[in-house]
Formats: structure tokens, sequence, C-alpha cells
């Protein structure tokens, strides 16, 4: 087993594979690609086996325009500001990531281009960390019924949606 961490990676890269890792990598550590504000595409396939995601996962990366997360299907874990501050991405499938249970604080936060976000992934989680969707002041829709088995809400979930229908976190979750 091995971690994968890239804190170091300069920020004018703009295009990076993971499609021939010779490990059988099961965590990306914290700060995955941080800061990579010119990386437009990154190809994750190489990292099939990883189970685990550290904190910023792709954070700051304000170019990137796309990002298939299907290699990451075996992911169980996932820190905070997964996606955080990736202002260029306009939809993003999460479908793949259907074993997360519990979903980070500031997860896609100020994705402010985000027009499109596909939850269906997410029906196993129980728990939203602060934060969730805030700031994606693109997104016009938002279906959430994938989230059925949350119970616990952090603070500014979808906060600055504007969309239709109106979204009341509370209505996720069961009053104690």
């Amino acid at each position: 087993m091995f971690t994968l961490f890239t804190q170091t990676m300069p920020a004018y890269v703009t295009h990076l594979a993971f499609s021939n890792t010779r490990h059988n990598l099961t965590t990306v550590g914290n700060w995955f690609l941080y800061n990579c504000t010119d990386l437009r595409t990154v190809d994750l396939s190489g990292l099939a086996n990883v189970t685990t995601v550290g904190y910023d996962f792709l954070h700051n990366c304000k170019a990137l325009t796309t990002v298939d997360l299907s290699p990451l299907a075996n992911v169980t874990t996932v820190g905070d500001n997964f996606l955080h501050d990736c202002k260029a991405l306009t939809t993003v499938d999460l479908s793949p990531l259907a074993s997360i249970e519990t979903v980070g604080d500031n997860f896609l936060i100020y994705c402010k281009g985000l027009t499109e976000v596909d939850l269906s992934g997410l029906a196993n989680v129980t728990t939203v960390g602060q934060g969730f969707l805030y700031g994606c002041s693109s997104l016009t829709t938002v279906d959430l019924s994938p989230l059925a088995n949350v119970k616990a809400v952090g603070c500014y979930f979808l906060y600055e949606y504007t969309g239709s229908p109106p979204i009341d976190p509370h209505g996720l979750i069961e009053a104690p």
C-alpha cells in the first residue's frame, strides 16, 4: 500500500495524467494537486485502488474544466476542501462516489462556474459537513433526493444558491 502526495506540483502545469501508476496506491494524501491554478485536465485513471482521499484534493485548481471521478469508485473517505475553488468546472458527476458515507467540510465550495452536479453517487452519505456547494452561484437546479440518508448537515449548505426550487437544508433531516 502506498500514499501519493503531490503538494509541490508547480502551479503552471496544465495537463497531468496518473494513468500508469506503478504502485498499488490506496491513499491520496493531503494537498493533492493543491494550488495548481493552471491545471485544465487531470487523468485519474491510475487511482482505481484508492480508498481514502485526504483534504484539499484539487483545491484551488481554478482552470480545471473537467474531472472524471470514475476511477475513485472505491473511495470511502473524502477529506475537507474536495474540489475547492475550481471556478472553471461547469459540471461534476459524483455518481462514481457511491461508497462515501461522510462528506467533509467545503465540498465543492466556490465552484462559481458549476451549473450542474450529479449527486446520485452520494446515496450512502449520512453526514454532510459545512459549506457543501457553498458559493456555487451558477447552479440553477439541484436534485437532493440522493441525500435521503443524510442525518446531519453542516452550516452554509448550498449557501448562495438562488436556483429553483428553493432549497431548505433542514428538509433533509428530521428535527431531534
